[in-house]
């Protein structure tokens, strides 16, 4: 389709206006959004298209330089196509270049091999996920050992962690009996993100009594919930033990 549209820009043809009687009208294949009455002015650009159009045009295809799709996605039925002409088919061009000029420099990769660079780059990334998972697993293992199954709340506060480690280690610790209920957040001050786990208690209704407490907010299911604390370390750790 692209190519077919740049094809008639190209050949520079001329866009005929005609406003032929009902009776030629009856007679013409042309394209239309609606029932018309009245008078119907019809826009044909020879060898692609006739259609009724009461909108601006050009008076040679040459006029609207290069046609550049950008996107399509369907759309109530049908399709909705993105699409560049002209200087501003350029510009996005420059603006594509020179992102993939870029892209080029950072992998040392020829610009036509970029998307091969990049698969391989995301290859290795999700390699090395794997083998960060699998430290962290025994890393936490060895962290849980400190702690004795118990069935008095465990809380947990380590400020290096990101949110996924803690949801991580908080599974863990729960699963194997360390807490009856086990928190374990990471942050400073009184800020903080929380996961928070059971094997015996509904942690949705836990959390709930706790985000009002501590300015809290958060959610989850009834074996684990997360979200944020407002409060101090020493708020936290109080808030849990009377609750």
């Amino acid at each position: 389709m692209e190519e077919a549209a740049n094809r008639i820009v190209y050949a520079n043809v001329p866009v005929v206006t005609l406003y032929p009687s009902k009776e030629e009208l009856d007679r013409l294949d042309y394209r239309s959004k609606k029932e018309l009455s009245g008078q119907v002015r019809i826009i044909e650009v020879p060898g692609a298209d006739v259609c009724a159009c009461c909108g601006t045009h050009v008076e040679r295809t040459g006029e609207v330089g290069i046609i550049k799709c950008t996107g399509m996605i369907h759309y109530k039925g049908g399709v909705r196509i993105s699409m560049q002409c002209g200087l501003e088919a350029l510009m996005d061009y420059r603006v594509k270049q020179s992102q993939v000029t870029r892209i080029s420099n950072l992998l040392s990769a020829k610009e036509e091999k970029v998307a091969e660079a990049v698969e391989k780059l995301k290859g290795e990334a999700a390699a090395k996920d794997i083998q960060i998972g699998e430290l962290n697993r025994r890393l936490f293992q060895l962290m849980a050992d400190r702690y004795e199954p118990s069935d008095q709340p465990l809380i947990v506060f380590e400020e290096q962690f990101t949110p996924a480690m803690i949801r991580q280690y908080c599974t863990l610790l729960y699963e194997q009996g360390k807490g009856r209920v086990v928190l374990v957040c990471t942050g400073s001050g009184e800020s903080w993100q929380y996961a928070m786990g059971s094997s015996t208690e509904d942690m949705r209704a836990i959390g709930k009594t706790l985000n009002a407490r501590l300015g809290g907010r958060g959610g989850g299911s009834a074996l684990m919930i997360q979200g944020t604390f407002q409060a101090d370390r020493e708020a936290i750790i109080q808030a849990v033990k009377e609750l």
